[in-house]
């Protein structure tokens, strides 16, 4: 895990040994910042929860990816826009300090750029997911609109952690006429994006994936077995009335529940026969290793979460411990978070228009702080970054 990571404690700490790293054209345009309700306090320091307490100072830095879902209108199909925003301390106070389109996922010694990828005919298109090294992306990188053209195949993306990303797959296959749409989860490694990238053809279904078998080792078999999973329809097949049997959970995603990352199998099929070319996700008792989610402890209680925030979706707490995010309908507000969370917010970000949180990382130490922000404001005044690149 490379030091600007900066999700685990232990990661920080361990990294004074990989000195340097490429942080690349990491942030494009700058958003204003929005202070949440009440204004005026927002941007206060914020003080601990005893009186006379010296003011406590924010430590930390938080990489918020989100997926905006376009849903189908005047005839197109319905498609995902992506954006990352970064929160960091300013004179100890928390400030939005950048934000880029698309999500920006730190693997390695390096930053890399997950963005739509378009790759269309005559009659047809496809819009996939493609990665990059950001600041690097290709020349003939462009600002993907809404697809202009049926989708032969559209992915979404789920989840992203620092190796592991969880990506929806969405199939339209002609049949007597008309078209039938398969629908699969799969779980792959960013290796996995770019081995698809290279591809000069349309990208078939599934490609490379990682399964739960990979994962967990044949600890996962029992629970696949109790649960009766079989393998996904391929499109490509007559569906037969009963699929094979699978010991290894090809088809599978990682989830935000309770406010963890877990994960859930793919179960196609409602039993019946029905609906096998679609999936729907069962619960598993497995505890996902730090491999797929990195610092993925909630250090708050969630009566303490409904107290401050009723209606809560979900909530995101630092490694040190001192900041909570919490998710609304239609915002994210952080907290100051001292034993308990102080009912004095820091900063908001929304509204969200039909987004979903798709990636959080932390970084909780200086330098690496420093680092963030430095390399944030450097490139405030560069051009936006491009929503995805055009495929030839």
């Amino acid at each position: 895990m490379p030091w600007f990571s900066g999700i685990s404690v232990a990661f920080i700490l361990a990294a004074v040994i990989l000195a340097g790293g490429g942080w690349n054209s990491l942030f494009g345009r700058h958003a204003s910042e929005q202070a949440a309700e009440p204004a005026p306090e927002a941007y206060e320091p914020v003080k601990t929860a005893a009186a006379g307490a010296e003011t406590s100072q924010v430590r930390s830095a938080m990489l918020i990816g989100l997926r905006e879902d376009h849903p189908a209108a005047a005839g197109g199909p319905e498609y995902s826009t992506y954006r990352t925003v970064l929160l960091g301390p300013e004179q100890g106070e928390l400030r939005k300090i950048a934000e880029v389109d698309n999500i920006l996922m730190p693997f390695k010694m390096d930053f890399w750029l997950i963005a739509p990828r378009r790759i269309a005919t005559k009659t047809e298109e496809t819009r996939t997911l493609g990665t990059y090294p950001a600041g690097r992306e290709p020349i003939d990188s462009v600002q993907i609109a809404k697809p202009d053209k049926p989708l032969k195949l559209s992915e979404k993306l789920l989840f992203a952690g620092n190796r592991y990303l969880t990506v929806e797959q969405t199939a339209e296959v002609g049949n007597q006429g008309g078209t039938v749409q398969y629908r699969y989860v799969w779980v792959k490694e960013l290796q996995n994006l770019m081995e698809d990238g290279m591809k000069s053809s349309l990208p078939g279904v599934g490609g490379k994936h990682v399964t739960l078998r990979d994962v967990f080792g044949k600890s996962v078999q029992p629970a696949l077995r109790g649960l009766h999973v079989s393998s996904p329809p391929m499109p490509a097949q007559a569906i037969p009335a009963k699929q094979a049997p699978d010991d290894n959970g090809e088809s599978w995603a990682v989830v935000r529940k309770e406010g963890r990352w877990v994960p859930q199998v793919a179960l196609y099929g409602d039993g019946s026969g029905q609906d096998a070319n679609r999936y729907r996700l069962q619960e598993l008792p497995m505890t996902p290793p730090e491999s797929v989610a990195t610092y993925d402890r909630l250090d708050a209680a969630w009566s303490d979460i409904q107290r401050v925030r009723p209606g809560a979706k979900d909530a995101y707490s630092s490694p040190n411990q001192e900041l909570v995010a919490i998710v609304g309908e239609r915002d994210i507000v952080v907290y100051p978070l001292q034993g308990q969370i102080l009912p004095s917010p820091l900063l908001s970000i929304g509204p969200l228009p039909n987004e979903s949180v798709v990636m959080v990382q932390w970084a909780a130490a200086e330098p690496y702080i420093g680092l963030w922000k430095e390399k944030g404001r450097s490139l405030q005044e560069s051009k936006p970054q491009a929503k995805g690149s055009s495929g030839k």
